[in-house]
Parts: structure tokens; sequence; C-alpha cells
């Protein structure tokens, strides 16, 4: 599973929780000075391809960065950052002497003064206890931090332009969770200094008030959510919180299920075209005419004119009126190509047939639910072209000068910067630790996957972060050299492979590897503390010697010593390094019989719940169980 940063963990450091300023100062400075470095690496990338434009850009956003930390910059830092200078002046005069025009590079010159915070720097902010103003309070802060990229334009198809944009987020995800501003990925990205990229983030104050909008509701006090955000008015009208497309809906139609026997899937069939084409009006927040299609159950409830599908009558149904346009009002969809006579027939002939729902959750986003659907339905071969397809736009997006290097076995896909000789030597070690997990259960023979599991391997550290920065969206621990993500639809696990090394690192693999199929195994239900602390544990027994596995074991004792309180460690309130530590230990514990963790994989996968699948298999929640396990331990030492 991916190890993120501890959001609250990250925010208490950000918003003012620490007692050293210095403390947060040294971490922005780690974090540009890496930044600087993948700017001028990149910058290397594109004056090599040609990219003229971009290699310039490039350059400038690493002259940004050091620029920002030269003043007051911890003494550790200054080698690297005279490193990093100079391969930047290389980088200039490389160009420059093929003809590219530069402006020049300021003679930054580090000093251990610590800088200050010029007077005005931050709008003024709501009084406390005071309800957060969009327009007032969190409109500014989103146009002088993020303007540039997300107000003014839409990188990385991440869009500020207006409120509704703001709330209903992007295709990756939404940035705004309802009522939960800490584990909202507008103050995550923030809180962990990935965004802005030029570093200048919000100040404690105006993260404080972003949180506090979000807990709030994230409700819009302006004149119209669609305006662009320099363009927006007070409105008189009370403030209207944001709307939750997960939150039951009143007084609802019962939803009719599919039999199997329907000949028009509307996960396979019908789900796809609305998102392409309807999602822009009609998404989650304020949707046109009331009207939405971020899940089937809004889908269902119908909007302003009342429902838009009537099951069993097409011709009645304002949805189908609507896309011919013989309903009152404009055809939808509106500003774009009117729908093919052979889909209108489909969606005609789903309605017909009872509009009956396929799909794993009626509250799940439309192109979530479709993606499942068709993973659980392909073929292992249609499935592997799929996951093979989104891999290698994933590469495109976080090395785009760099073509990738392919190989493929039985139950992987390794996509890299390797030579292939390395790449294939990556899927045969992946192949053989696959084969001891499954070994260590007794399930030796079956396919790893259903399908293919993606493998991404980077020669370089700094492509490793590239793809956290451009993929996932987040900034990948100093220390993190791999990691892993279960989900149906798509798997895979992400290694920095060194091509200097002899042998991949089998003990990473058998680690990741391992989490993925204990993840399989439970159908996802497992938290993720648990599930790491699995892929730990299952990799310590497969490779006891490993130095890695030692300090494991070294460090569980201090981490019990600190611990005070069971249930934070099973709430995932404690910092990510205890947390790990502690999972092992839990995990590890409950392998002296294998067979523990296999009932409970099982039980997760039939209740989907952990709760539930402890209480069936042991008798006890997890909190009772980790409050055992952690009086068992401290009376053993």
């Amino acid at each position: 599973m991916i190890r993120t940063t501890s959001t609250v963990a990250v925010l208490s450091i950000y918003i003012g929780v620490i007692s050293s300023a210095l403390a947060v100062g040294i971490t922005e400075q780690r974090r540009e000075l890496s930044r600087a470095a993948s700017s001028v690496k990149a910058g290397e990338r594109f004056a090599k391809a040609g990219r003229v434009e971009d290699a310039k850009q490039s350059i400038a956003e690493a002259q940004e960065a050091l620029a920002g930390i030269a003043e007051g910059l911890d003494q550790r830092y200054e080698p690297r950052f005279n490193r990093t200078k100079e391969d930047l002046a290389q980088l200039h005069a490389d160009l420059s002497a093929v003809g590219v025009k530069l402006p020049p590079l300021a003679d930054l010159k580090p000093s251990q003064d610590q800088p200050t915070n010029p007077a005005g720097d931050s709008p003024r902010g709501p009084a406390a206890g005071d309800r957060v103003s969009f327009v007032d309070h969190v409109r500014p802060i989103l146009t002088r931090h993020c303007g540039n990229c997300h107000v003014g334009g839409s990188r990385g198809g991440v869009s500020f332009a207006n409120y509704s944009s703001l709330v209903e987020g992007a295709p990756s995800g939404r940035f705004v969770e309802v009522g939960s501003g800490a584990e909202s990925l507008l103050v995550d990205v923030i809180a962990s200094g990935q965004m802005p990229p030029s570093g200048n983030g919000p100040t404690p104050q105006e993260a404080r008030v972003l949180v506090t909008w979000i807990n709030q509701g994230a409700a819009f006090d302006g004149d119209d959510p669609t305006k662009p955000l320099e363009a927006l008015k007070k409105s008189d009208m009370p403030a209207k919180p944001a709307a939750d497309p997960a939150a039951p809906l009143p007084d609802a139609r019962p939803i009719p299920m599919a039999t199997g026997d329907e000949s028009v899937s509307f996960s396979l069939d019908i789900a796809p075209l609305l998102v392409q084409s309807c999602n822009d009006c009609h998404g989650v927040q304020r949707p046109r005419a009331g009207f939405s299609v971020a899940s089937f159950q809004r889908l269902w409830q119908g909007g302003d004119s009342g429902p838009a599908i009537m099951p069993g009558d097409s011709k009645g149904s304002l949805l189908v009126g609507k896309l011919h346009g013989t309903a009152d009002g404009a055809r939808m969809p509106q500003n774009r190509p009117a729908w093919k006579d052979e889909q209108i027939v489909l969606v005609a002939r789903w309605i017909d047939e009872g509009a009956k729902f396929d799909g794993p959750s009626a509250t799940e986003s439309l192109a979530r639910v479709a993606a499942v659907v068709r993973a659980e339905r392909s073929t292992p071969e249609q499935l592997s072209a799929d996951r093979q397809q989104q891999a290698e736009s994933q590469w495109r997006l976080a090395i785009p000068d760099e073509k990738a290097t392919v190989a493929t076995s039985k139950n992987f896909l390794a996509i890299g910067n390797l030579p292939p000789r390395r790449l294939e030597q990556l899927v045969g070690a992946a192949e053989n630790q696959a084969g001891e997990v499954q070994k260590y259960f007794q399930q030796t023979g079956t396919p790893f996957n259903k399908a293919r599991v993606t493998l991404f391997a980077f020669d370089h550290r700094i492509d490793y972060s590239e793809f956290g920065t451009m993929v996932e969206r987040r900034s990948l621990p100093a220390d993190l050299r791999g990691h892993s993500q279960y989900d149906l639809v798509y798997p895979y696990v992400a290694l920095v492979v060194d091509s200097g090394e002899d042998e991949p690192d089998e003990q990473l693999l058998a680690q990741q590897l391992a989490t993925l199929w204990v993840a399989n195994q439970a159908d996802g239900r497992l938290p993720e503390w648990f599930i790491d602390g699995a892929g730990m544990a299952i990799a310590a027994r497969l490779h006891k010697n490993n130095p890695l596995v030692e300090t494991w074991r070294e460090q569980l004792p201090i981490a019990l010593a600190s611990l005070s309180d069971a249930e934070a460690f099973t709430n995932g309130k404690l910092p990510p390094a205890a947390t790990a530590t502690l999972s092992f230990g839990f995990v590890d514990a409950l392998l002296q019989k294998r067979a523990n963790l296999e009932r409970l994989m099982t039980a997760a996968a039939e209740t989907g719940d952990f709760e539930a699948a402890c209480q069936q298999v042991f008798k006890r929640s997890p909190t009772e169980l980790a409050e055992l396990w952690v009086a068992s331990e401290r009376r053993r030492r």
C-alpha cells in the first residue's frame, strides 16, 4: 500500500504545533533543494530532446527554488546547494553555447541568516470562531498561491478557476473532502510542501483557514459558483455548504439491481458515455438544473424537473428526450456533439429493461464504477492490456522525455528507464519472490493476480520522486525506495532499482508483493496499516537475515515503550514510522499461526469490514487484540 506522510502529523507541524520555526525552515530547504535538482535534471533531458522552451522553464524553476532558500540556508545543506547551483550553471552554459537566449543566472550565495516574512504577507483571516467566507478568506489564498497554475490555468488538469471546479475536483480525485479538512487533498499537498512548486506556500494561518473552511462544510457565499474567482461578489443569500456526493439521499426511490439477464450493462455501456459527455455541467457540486451524474444515486434522483429515468419507459424518460432534443429546453449535452443514434438507442434499451444498476456501489463515481466492473468482467488478457495502457500513460506523465523500456513475464509488466537486461532481471526476481509469497501461504501454481501487476522501475531516486509528484500527487519520503498500491483495477509497485547493483533488492520486492497479495486475498477490505504490516512481517519471514529486517525488530521495543494508547495505533493516529513498526510487530505476532492471517483475510473479504472480521475470527475488536498484544510484548520484554 502507498505510505503517505500522515496528513494530521504534517498539518500539526505545518500550522505551528512545534516550538521551533527553524525546524519548518529546514524541512522546506530540503524539499526545495530536491525540487531544484529535479528541475535541473528535467532541463537536461528537455535540452537533449530539443525542447528548448521546456528546458528554459526548468532553469527558471530551479533558479527560483534555489533563490528561495539561499538566505537562511542551513549549513548542512550548503554542499548540496552548491552542487545543484553548479549543475544549473552548466546547463545554462550548454544552452547558451548553442544560441539559446537566456537571462543571466543570479549569483546566489547561501547565508545562515534566518529569512523573515514581510509585513502584510497574508490576507486577513476570520476571527477565531467565525464562519470562514469563501469569497473573503479562501479566495485570496487560492489566487495568491495557486493563481499562475490552477486559477488562471489548469496545469496537470487541475483547475481552481471557480468554486465549482475546486469542489468537484479532477478525474484523478477530489480536492475537498467536505467536513474533513485534514483529509482533503487540497490541504495535504500544501501541508506536505508539494504545492505550490515555488515553495511560496500559504502561511500557517492561511492553512488553518483552509482547514476550517472545509471542516465547516466548504460553503459558498458568492453570487455564482461558476464565475471566475476574481469576478466573484458576496451574495446576500446564506452560504450553502458543498454537497457530499456519497451522502444518502432522503426519500430516494429504491434502486433496481441487475439480475445478469439484461442485454445492456449500465456500468460498461452507459456510465462511460455519461462521464465523457455530461460531467462538466452535471458533476458533483451545483450541477445545472439540479441534475448530477456524479454517481448512480444522483443520476437516479433526477433534478429540478424530477426523475430523468422512468424504468421500463424510455419514451417517457426525460434523459432520452434531452439526448434527442425533443424535451423542453436545449438538447443535451450542450456545446458538445450530439450523441449518435446507436448510443441513444442503447440508453433507451437499458431503461426499457428496468434501468438496473450493476455496479459495486451506487454512491461511487460513475468513472470508478465503470472501471471496477470492466476489470471484474475482463479476461486476464484484456485486463493486462488495460493495465499496460495505464502504466504507459503514467510513465509519460511522470517522465515525459524518456522512453520507457518494457519487459513482461507471466505475472508482471515491468516498465522503467533501466537497460533491457536489467528489467528482465527484475521481472525474474519478482516471479521468484511472488512464488515465495504464495509458497508461504501454500498456494503455489495459481496466478499471482488476475492479470499482470505493473512494476515501475526507476534508475534514479529523483525519477521515483517525480513519479510521486506527477502521478500520485504527493511528496515521497526521502528515505523511501519502494511502495505498492493495491487496487482491483490497477495494482502496481514502484521501486528504485539501481542499475549498478548486482541483483534487484529481493527483500524489498518480497515486502511489496506480499502487501499486494494480502490486500488482494482480503478483497481490499483490510486497513492500510494492517496490510503494510503484513507485507513487512511476511518479508521478514522470507528474508530473516536481511539487515533491514533486523532494524525493524530493533525498533519494535522502542515503539512499544512510547505507545500510550493501543486505540491510537489501530485508528492510524500515530506518526507513520511508529505505525509501520507497530504494524509489523502486530502482524508478525499473528503469524505465529499462519492460519490466523488466512482466516482473517477470508473473513474480511466475506464481511467487507475489518472490525467484523476480527470479531468473527477472534471474538475481539481490533483495539482489544492490539491491547492484548501490547500487554504480552511488554511482559515478555
